[in-house]
């Protein structure tokens, strides 16, 4: 599915049901090894069990191994891991390797402090889930490219700079087709700090998926080509924070975003959609919706902006040649408890430098079916 059909609404349940059932096509069950951070087991076959540190694999024989598609590797809940773990193994689409943080269903995660890592490798079909990420700079880091990972059910907190990292260095190693569903972010990087983000997009990055998740404290997601963002729920703290940066032909929709301060989503290049999601708070003059560099073929469809003293929706161009604003629709908002005196407005579009203004700006316009309301009345 090309992903400019995604913006048609019919559409966008489809990529998401493709993804999912992508995601949950496994049909290799593998075997299941055990690793503690304080393991002694000589090899993967005799990591058989978390009751001791005899029968679990260290983090460095886990490293040095090699496991085979639909295989699981457990991670013991105690101690926790001061070690980075290296995936040595990828998965296919017969089968995830899958790592665990709960295996016995008691509710209680793994910690991981030093991260997942794999950084000159390429690793594909991984799946990580119910594990707790804590006091690292990043916690899951792919930084060769890699496709169809699936991270769910995470625990990630109080790291300095970024949950998950994925890059992709070059057109042949894309970034691809993750599912990041169902976790907590909260209290991740410095709001000050354009590297801190919950989830960032690097490089050859697409076609990621982000749904289900909670976002606390400083920042929240970065995004590339083709990222969709839904069902979401975002709570901002005070400084910079980010929803989605660089979000070309990217999907943005049904969330709940209280910036509390924070910077709002920022973006670029075109073809993207933000639909039926509702934006308070205050985030100065740059918007609540924030849309920069290339801000084309932008749509804004059945969003509430409410209980505000911020601009709802700032548009910004850069520089000149391709980078415009233009061909920008919203339809179906409203305002609703705004103030829509200057400031704030309704639609600012702010300009960088300011000269050749009309080579740079083409077809906003507020469609008829938006609503503006002010202390609740129409």
């Amino acid at each position: 599915m090309e992903l400019k059909q995604l913006a048609d609404s019919k559409s966008l349940p489809d990529f998401i049901n493709s993804i999912e059932q992508k995601n949950t096509s496994s049909v290799v069950l593998g075997a299941t090894y055990y690793i503690r951070e304080d393991g002694s087991a000589a090899n993967k076959a005799a990591a058989t069990s978390c009751a001791a540190a005899a029968t679990s694999m260290s983090v460095a024989t886990h490293n040095a191994e090699t496991f085979a598609v639909g295989d699981t590797i457990v991670l013991c809940e105690s101690p926790a891991f001061t070690s980075t773990i290296n995936p040595p193994s990828s998965g296919s689409a017969s089968g995830y390797i899958t790592y665990e943080g709960d295996h016995d269903g008691n509710g209680v995660r793994a910690t991981v402090t030093n991260g997942i890592y794999r950084l000159l490798v390429r690793i594909d079909y991984l799946k990580i889930q119910n594990v707790h990420f804590t006091t690292s700079k990043k916690a899951v880091v792919f930084s060769s490219g890699g496709s169809n990972h699936w991270i769910r059910n995470c625990l990630f907190d109080s790291l300095s700079q970024q949950g998950i990292f994925g890059n992709g260095p070059d057109a042949d190693n894309y970034s691809q087709d993750w599912l990041i569903e169902y976790n907590m972010f909260q209290n991740i990087g410095v709001s000050t700090d354009s590297a801190s983000a919950d989830i960032n997009l690097s490089g050859f990055a697409r076609r990621w998926t982000m749904r289900h998740n909670t976002h606390a404290g400083d920042d929240s997601t970065h995004g590339v080509d083709g990222v969709t963002f839904s069902n979401n729920n975002v709570a901002g703290g005070d400084g910079a924070g980010h929803i989605i940066e660089y979000m070309n032909c990217s999907n943005y929709y049904e969330n709940c975003v209280d910036f509390k301060g924070a910077k709002p989503s920022s973006g670029g290049e075109g073809g993207s959609i933000v639909r039926d999601s509702t934006f308070s708070g205050n985030s100065g003059t740059e918007g609540l919706a924030h849309i920069q560099y290339n801000s084309r073929d932008v749509t804004f469809e059945r969003v509430k902006f409410l209980n505000t003293t911020s601009n709802a929706i700032a548009l910004v161009g850069k520089g000149a040649g391709n980078d415009t604003v233009g061909h920008v629709t919203v339809k179906g908002c409203a305002l609703i408890s705004v103030a829509i005196m200057t400031p704030p407005l309704w639609i600012t579009i702010l300009l960088v430098p300011m000269a050749a203004i009309s080579a740079r700006i083409r077809q906003a316009r507020l469609a008829s079916a938006c609503w503006i309301f002010t202390n609740g009345k129409g």
